[in-house]
């Protein structure tokens, strides 16, 4: 059997291969592509390619791993192919983690990148003097970097880019924020918002893409529109200002992050696996589980 990562030119050789395939859409190429920079000509040839390999590999593939309802609301546009939903996983330390918030404290983990909308959330502690952000991870695009830090100049210390972190720095940053914040523009299935629910940090992130399946309001975080620094700080300030509110998400956020537990989701992948190799196996079964899968 060959499990695929992504729609890319290995997938489509996995799914033609003739040997057991099976593929996990962990973003959707075409989404994040309208979503980088450059001109018009690099762009629009980088779509073309990626949209052409990408509906092949979904056309081609006979059982494919979503990680959300908006991946397999995408997915089922270009594909007959039986679904099934598989979470990504987390580290078990995350799970353990003691939860000692420092109020005020807001964390950022992930690339450093125009899609992340970071600008967005610089104004917001701008306008909510009480936060202090820190941006962890590392970049692709060094002029968008600049950008940012220009941008939060006169803020002194209450904005703070880390750089990458190691895995030791990273657990320290989880268990020291009061709230987790993510503003993306488009997302499918943000391994730091599992990270954020298993360590019991409540999220605050945009309503884009796959992070509503994730991000429930008002239980374990709050979902904001994309590009509003304004209503980012009210949610943000919510949380951080209110013990009772906080400790409410937390705990709903560690209930959420067991899904993603390794155990368990190993426990689906051998599930999908051996569907795969029988060559069978009930699309409805798959159609139930989706719907559910935060229980």
């Amino acid at each position: 059997l060959i499990h695929a990562h992504s729609q890319e030119g290995h997938a489509l050789a996995a799914v033609r291969s003739g040997v057991p395939a099976v593929v996990s859409v962990h973003g959707l190429l075409q989404a994040q592509n309208r979503l980088l920079e450059g001109g018009l000509f690099s762009r629009l040839i980088r779509s073309t390619l990626w949209s052409g390999v990408e509906q092949r590999v979904l056309a081609d593939s006979l059982h494919t791993i979503v990680m959300t309802n908006h991946v397999a609301r995408a997915v089922r546009r270009g594909s007959t192919a039986q679904l099934h939903w598989v979470p990504n996983p987390i580290d078990t330390q995350y799970l353990a983690l003691d939860d000692n918030p420092e109020p005020g404290r807001v964390l950022f983990v992930g690339l450093i990148t125009p899609r992340k909308s970071l600008e967005t959330l610089i104004e917001a502690a701008r306008l909510e003097p009480r936060l202090r952000v820190r941006i962890a991870g590392a970049t692709d695009d060094a002029g968008y970097e600049r950008a940012l830090k220009r941008q939060a100049a006169d803020l002194e210390d209450r904005v703070v880019f880390t750089g990458p972190l190691s895995d030791a720095e990273l657990h320290s940053e989880y268990r020291l924020a009061d709230v987790f914040a993510l503003t993306s523009r488009e997302d499918s299935a943000p391994v730091a918002i599992a990270q954020a629910l298993g360590s019991g940090t409540p999220v605050v992130a945009t309503a884009v893409g796959g992070i509503p399946d994730m991000v429930q309001s008002d239980e374990n975080g709050f979902l904001v529109p994309p590009g509003d620094p304004g209503e980012l700080a009210d949610r943000l300030a919510c949380i951080a200002g209110d013990r009772e509110v906080r400790n409410r998400m937390a705990f709903r956020a560690r209930v959420s992050g067991m899904a993603h537990a390794p155990t368990r989701v190993a426990a689906r992948l051998r599930q999908v696996y051996a569907d795969v190799l029988a060559s069978g196996g009930d699309e409805a079964a798959f159609e139930s589980d989706l719907v559910g899968q935060e229980a």
